[in-house]
């Protein structure tokens, strides 16, 4: 497949043939259904290459069209239009879900999981559980999650997709790194990435290996990470997939910080921000602001006699400020509240100097408490778990710092959630 392949432009280049191809189709309604088929296909296409308003574009004219088609009475033609309107739901799902609309993202996914079933299209359905798994395990919802990709995985060994063995084994391995189970992690992407590689498939092993950094990065081996994150960049970079050396350039650079090595961080920073602003990709330039924020938080906490404390904490303010207007234009919620935690934990480093009196310390302190509270309000309506344990963490630690007894209850509640979670501190 071009897609797997990453030759985008060649893949668009045959379906705009496809397309001129079927003017001369001599009955409308079949050609409204290949239509359909090329545009969801284009729509599928536009949004691995993070060109989302362009996918989004193509998925609504395939939608107009099958609607159209379904008032159809030639039954022979309903199983087709079906299949149509099952790869289009897991188009436009795919797009809701990288814009963080998971409301939308979940209803597409159920239409298609309702639609595969009721026609019996097994691999299909499969799909569907795979990606409400991902869904719900970006909620934070890991139970459900797991529940739904293990559901996926049976449906795949059951009919010997290879493939959909490796995602889902990729998918639960993700929830198990979540939820602190390292070794039972490795062992699914390890899995995964042995059936990618037996399958030449390039696009699934940088995926595998990616996964396999964030575990290491987690378990502290930044080394070991590292070695991971430039196999996948590599993989990308061959393969021309710009978004994928993105996203692995912001891993790139969250372990170098966590190493402190930041000017090495700052470069890859900026590798992955120059991506996404050729994309136009506005969703993954506000991770990459929140990113840089944390980097000048950093580097005013490792500052050397050259550099203002403070000058350095500026930087990283107006980071988080630029990654809370850009989400919100697209209407990215998380990035909104990780930029207004981010705000938060400027203050508190601020008011670590010691440098302000009382007035303007008050000041801080309730635009601090706003910031931390705007951000777990967010979260709190996505139903973020994970998340919310996070921010409630650092909302305490603020707390406790200016010495208010609310720091225990609000670390509590950080807490409960994480033992719910299964999640090891």
């Amino acid at each position: 497949m071009y897609e797997h392949e990453s030759r985008f432009d060649e893949a668009i280049q045959l379906l705009d043939e496809s397309l001129e191809i079927l003017k001369y189709e001599t009955s409308e309604i079949v050609k409204k259904i290949e239509m359909a088929k090329i545009m969801a296909l284009r729509c599928w296409i536009f949004s691995l290459m993070g060109e989302v308003g362009t996918a989004e574009e193509e998925g609504n004219k395939a939608l107009q069209l099958i609607n159209e088609c379904r008032k159809t009475r030639d039954k022979t033609l309903h199983k087709e239009i079906e299949q149509a309107l099952i790869h289009l739901f897991d188009s436009l799902g795919s797009i809701y879900y990288e814009k963080g609309e998971y409301k939308k993202a979940i209803e597409h996914y159920t239409s298609l999981l309702k639609i595969s079933e009721k026609i019996g299209d097994t691999m299909a359905t499969a799909m569907g559980y795979g990606n409400l798994g991902v869904i719900h395990y970006e909620l934070g919802d890991y139970i459900r999650a797991l529940e739904y990709n293990q559901k996926d995985l049976k449906i795949s060994e059951e009919i010997g997709d290879k493939r959909g063995i490796g995602i889902s084994m990729g998918n639960i391995g993700t929830i198990y790194r979540e939820l602190g189970e390292y070794e039972k992690a490795v062992e699914c992407f390890e899995k995964d990435l042995k059936i990618a590689e037996e399958l030449g498939d390039k696009f699934s092993v940088g995926t595998a290996l990616n996964n396999l950094g964030l575990v290491y990065y987690d378990w502290g081996d930044f080394e070991k990470a590292l070695e991971f994150f430039m196999k996948d960049y590599r993989i990308s970079r061959s393969l021309g997939i710009k978004q994928g050396m993105g996203i692995t350039s912001i891993n790139i650079a969250r372990t170098f910080l966590a190493m402190n090595e930041v000017e090495k961080a700052y470069q890859w920073s900026v590798k992955a921000r120059s991506v996404f602003d050729e994309l136009e990709d506005r969703f993954n330039l506000a991770v990459v602001n929140n990113l840089l924020c944390d980097l000048w938080i950093k580097k005013a906490e490792l500052k050397d006699k050259r550099e203002s404390f403070l000058d350095l904490l500026n930087i990283a303010d107006e980071y988080a400020r630029k990654a809370i207007e850009q989400s919100r234009d697209i209407g990215f919620k998380s990035g909104e509240a990780i930029g207004m935690v981010n705000l938060g934990r400027i203050i508190h480093k601020k008011l670590s100097s010691e440098m302000f009196g009382e007035g303007e310390k008050e000041k801080l302190i309730r635009a601090a408490h706003t910031f931390f509270e705007t951000g777990v309000e967010i979260i709190e309506e996505l139903g973020k778990k994970k998340a919310l344990a996070d921010i409630l963490l650092d909302y305490g630690r603020f707390l406790k710092y200016i010495g208010d007894e609310n720091y225990k209850k609000v670390t509590r509640k950080a807490e409960k959630i994480y033992k719910e979670l299964n999640i090891k501190l």
